[in-house]
C-alpha cells in the first residue's frame, strides 16, 4: 500500500513461480483488492516500466572494486558516471557492508539487468533494469517483474527524495541508501 500510495504500480508476486499474479496498479483501492486475495504474496513491480533502476549489493567494497573494471558491469558503471542518480557508496572499510540506491530512467535507455555473484570472498551485485518495446520486456529477468525489497519500502517512508523517485521523470537528485 505504501509504494502504491507513492505512485509505484505494484501487484502480488509469487516468489516460488517468479511471476506477477495480477496487473500492477497504483490505485489504492485496486491494490487493496489485489492483496486481500493473497495476504502472504510478495509485493512485485515492473522493472521495465519503473521510472528508476535499482542497484543492490551485500558488499559495497566489491561494488567499488568490480564495477569500474568488469565489462559485465559496464551499464552499471555508466549509470554511476551519468551523475544523476546514486552516488558511489563510500568505502565501508570492511567487506560485506550492504549498499543500495536508485538511478533515474532516461527516455530511450536500454539498460539490462545484472546479477553477479563474485563468490564467497566477495559480494553479490544486482542491477534491476530492463526496458519495453511494444509492451514486451527486454533485458530483464522474470518477464520484467521482481519482488520489491523491504528496504525500499522502509526508505520510501523515511526519505522523501526516494519516494519522489516512484513518479515518472521525478528523480533529479542523487538517491543512495546505505
Amino acid at each position: 500500500m505504501v509504494l502504491a500510495g507513492f505512485g509505484l504500480p505494484v501487484a502480488p508476486y509469487d516468489l516460488e513461480a517468479t511471476r506477477i499474479l495480477e496487473k500492477p496498479s497504483n490505485n489504492i483501492d485496486t491494490v487493496l483488492a489485489l492483496f486481500s486475495r493473497d495476504e502472504t504474496a510478495f509485493v512485485g513491480y515492473d522493472v521495465c516500466d519503473a521510472p528508476f533502476y535499482l542497484f543492490m549489493t551485500d558488499c559495497g567494497r566489491t561494488l567499488r572494486q568490480r564495477v569500474p573494471h568488469d565489462p559485465e558491469l559496464s551499464e552499471l558503471k555508466m549509470l554511476f558516471e551519468r551523475g544523476d542518480g546514486a552516488a558511489w557508496p563510500p568505502d565501508p572499510g570492511r567487506s560485506f557492508q550492504p549498499a543500495v540506491g536508485l538511478f533515474p530512467r532516461r527516455p530511450g535507455d536500454t539498460i539490462s539487468a545484472v546479477a553477479m555473484d563474485a563468490g564467497p570472498t566477495a559480494g553479490l551485485i544486482v542491477l534491476c533494469a530492463g526496458w519495453e518495446v511494444d509492451g514486451q520486456p527486454y533485458g530483464a529477468s522474470s518477464d520484467g517483474y521482481l519482488p520489491v525489497p523491504l528496504w525500499l519500502v522502509r526508505a520510501a517512508i523515511n526519505e522523501p527524495d526516494l519516494a519522489r523517485a516512484f513518479w515518472h521523470h521525478s528523480v533529479r537528485a542523487p538517491v543512495s541508501i546505505q
